[in-house]
């Protein structure tokens, strides 16, 4: 059997990245966030899509496949060297993103999206106002960073632990193990855990510091950066977003 330690940084970013990301109908998101954005007439062909935080290619393809020109820009470097050199407790609040380059930089993008709450991932204020004036910069006059983020005041409701999951790295099967701490701060506890040799054994754990957002304070994060927060939804839906109901927040960012 593989070792968990003998594989590299990447392999296990990938196999995390499968067992963090919940099976979603992407196609159906994008319908929304495009109809949210440009409304029921398809006005985006053509124009540029970056996904801020591609851990995998789905969003790239659904969006290349509604007529936008789309790449990712990856929190790591998938075929040259890592921006994570040593071992997984580095963890995401170490990755500068604006070391972490789109395939292609020669134009502005039309629409920047941080999914999967990666902008809360960052941990704090500064390192969320570099990401979103690096974003700035790569946008079009007209164009709209949109991000994704957890409503944490609900999600501490429904409890501290996130389901079980189990993915591959190599040929060893692992369950991530992921729960809430609310105090002193709030952070994402990361277990995995593997059966070696027909017993249980932690191969790996990290905390991610969270800076949960609100729609108070991604105001203020937007207005320090010269961006307006212009609509929020309930994450992937045509409502208007509830802070005592909505499970996630989806935010549309212009420039001033």
């Amino acid at each position: 059997m593989h070792s968990w330690r003998g594989h590299s940084v990447e392999q296990k970013l990938f196999a995390l990245a499968d067992a963090f990301l919940p099976k979603q109908n992407t196609t159906a998101q994008v319908r929304t966030l495009l109809s949210l954005l440009y409304g029921v007439q398809e006005e985006y062909s053509g124009n540029r899509f970056l996904d801020a935080w591609a851990l995998n290619d789905d969003y790239v393809r659904e969006f290349s496949a509604s007529g936008l020109l789309a790449t990712g820009w990856y929190p790591y470097n998938r075929e040259t060297n890592s921006l994570i050199e040593t071992h997984l407790s580095l963890s995401i609040q170490d990755i500068d993103i604006r070391k972490a380059q789109p395939e292609s930089i020669d134009s502005r993008y039309d629409i920047i999206f941080f999914p999967h709450n990666s902008l809360s991932l960052f941990g704090s204020p500064p390192a969320i106002k570099s990401a979103l004036l690096h974003a700035k910069q790569l946008l079009t006059e007209n164009g709209s960073i949109v991000v994704h983020a957890v409503n944490y005041k609900v999600r501490k409701t429904l409890g501290r632990y996130y389901p079980l999951r189990e993915t591959q790295v190599g040929e060893q099967a692992i369950i991530v193990q992921r729960f809430l701490d609310f105090s002193p701060q709030l952070a994402l506890n990361v277990n995995v855990i593997s059966k070696v040799e027909d017993r249980w054994k932690y191969l790996d754990k990290m905390q991610l510091t969270i800076h949960p957002l609100n729609p108070k304070n991604l105001h203020n994060l937007a207005n320090s950066v010269g961006l307006k927060v212009r609509d929020i939804f309930e994450g992937y839906a045509s409502r208007k977003f509830d802070e005592k109901t909505s499970k996630s927040m989806i935010a549309f960012l212009h420039l001033q």
